[in-house]
């Protein structure tokens, strides 16, 4: 009864904010300013949810920190630093950069409380016992280990073989696929690869395989920030430093200040990255100048919503939907469809559309690629209502990882909590699909290969 009270005085509280947001933002006529209200809410709500979920550093909390910044970098740089400025913005219409910036801090709201919606009492997450409990650890370990070697055939060499190309020709040359050397089988590969190797860390049975494991794991994200696929590699590194800070620092303000420490890191590793691959060389690495840059970087994803609200709908109608019913029927997959319609189906998908957009009235000015948005998506279906489906999407993702109590979890929702903050960390910058997908794939996928190979050796108990 008090953990009821408890979400309902929460729940309670983000009504109120959402309520004030709606009677007082739409009054603010500047961009600096509303950038400097959206701040303020959006620093209560990261305090809300951290005082809910009686933690700081979660992977929950950083998809959520992640889908923040990605949504909202821009904005927030403008409301910390009166002299700063973007290019990309000032391009674009001062009511425009108002109304984008309000619809942006509504489904920032929507997003953080479709998370505490979705947060479940401890008695509901109760261990059952299934063939995804810990007493089957011994067979998960052996199917992780048998799908890790059929993927690292195909993803280990082309990793190495794409960095190679990557430094004789250029990240370009590899960001274009230039060799054509991608396609169905070395994306699950590639795909796969990475689940395996986090499924053999969490089920290993002694301490020095899962050293071996995330040994294993460290290495192939090094090949893969020298193939170009950055995000990619941090994100994995990024769960090694959970599991490292879960399994040998039991002190919760330690654990805090390592996976801060880890992020902090991996943060300026992203920045001198970037500014290797883009200017050759790294200037200025100061602390002010590589939070602002990651940042900005991040943040850049806030043009996408202003881009698509130039064209819809004043150019394009309101989808009402109709995008997130194509990322489900793109959930089938392309080998089981003769008649092409998935593959004509993905060439019409919403980033891809306003990638045509940009180019049809831009020419190569956006040819870099603006990336795509959550908010953006939300907007394009269903305008200002689209905070909805943004909670939705909040929804979705707090029920699937809200079983991450540390008391009682299962190694397996050890597992999710892991694969869904190395898959979702940058999905707040793509489309709903991104989401399907990583559920689909990490999820629903191994779930099923798990349960056929459990039956399976059920059926040969059976018949000893």
């Amino acid at each position: 009864m008090r953990v009821e009270l408890r979400k309902f005085i929460f729940v309670f509280i983000y009504i109120i904010i959402f309520a004030i947001s709606f009677l007082f933002l739409p009054k603010i006529e500047t961009f600096r300013n509303m950038s400097i209200a959206g701040t303020i809410i959006i620093t209560i709500l990261l305090i809300l949810n951290f005082l809910y979920t009686k933690k700081i550093l979660t992977p929950i909390n950083i998809i959520f920190v992640c889908f923040i910044l990605f949504q909202y970098g821009l904005p927030f740089l403008y409301a910390i630093d009166s002299n700063y400025s973007n290019w990309y913005l000032q391009q674009m219409s001062t009511s425009s950069l108002v109304n984008n910036n309000f619809f942006s801090i509504i489904c920032i709201e929507a997003f953080a409380f479709g998370l505490i919606m979705a947060k479940k009492r401890q008695k509901e997450v109760e261990v059952k016992n299934n063939f995804l409990s810990d007493s089957n650890s011994k067979m998960i370990f052996s199917f992780s280990k048998l799908l890790l070697i059929i993927t690292g055939i195909i993803a280990i060499p082309l990793g190495l073989y794409v960095s190679y190309l990557g430094i004789i020709h250029g990240y370009n040359y590899v960001k274009m696929d230039s060799m054509h050397i991608y396609n169905g089988i070395t994306r699950f590969a590639q795909e796969f690869y990475v689940a395996a190797n986090i499924l053999c860390i969490v089920f290993s049975n002694n301490k020095q395989s899962k050293r071996n494991y995330m040994i294993l794991a460290l290495i192939y994200s090094v090949i893969l920030i020298l193939s170009g696929a950055r995000t990619t590699s941090l994100a994995i590194i990024l769960v090694l430093v959970f599991v490292k800070s879960e399994d040998d620092i039991k002190n919760k303000a330690k654990r805090t200040i390592f996976i801060a420490l880890g992020i902090a890191l991996l943060a300026f590793v992203g920045y001198a990255v970037a500014q290797q691959r883009f200017s050759g060389s790294i200037s200025n690495h100061s602390i002010t100048k590589v939070t602002e840059s990651v940042i900005e970087e991040m943040g850049f994803n806030f043009t996408t919503i202003n881009f698509v609200e130039s064209f819809v709908p004043s150019n394009n109608n309101y989808q009402y939907g109709m995008t997130y019913i194509k990322s489900l029927l793109c959930l089938i997959p392309k080998t089981l469809d003769p008649t092409n319609t998935i593959e004509n189906i993905n060439k019409t998908l919403p980033e891809i559309e306003l990638s045509n957009w940009l180019a049809s009235k831009y020419g190569n000015l956006y040819s870099f690629g603006v990336g795509y948005s959550v908010i953006a998506e939300a907007y394009y279906n269903f305008g200002l209502w689209g905070f909805i489906s943004v909670f939705i999407q909040g929804l979705i993702i707090g029920k699937i990882m809200s079983n991450s109590d540390e008391k009682n979890k299962t190694k397996f929702q050890k597992y999710i909590e892991y694969i869904l903050l190395f898959a979702l960390l940058t999905y707040p910058r793509r489309s709903f699909l991104t989401l399907l997908k990583s559920i689909e794939y990490y999820i629903v996928f191994i779930i099923l290969a798990i349960f056929l190979l459990s039956q399976r050796n059920r059926k040969i108990r059976g018949n000893e």
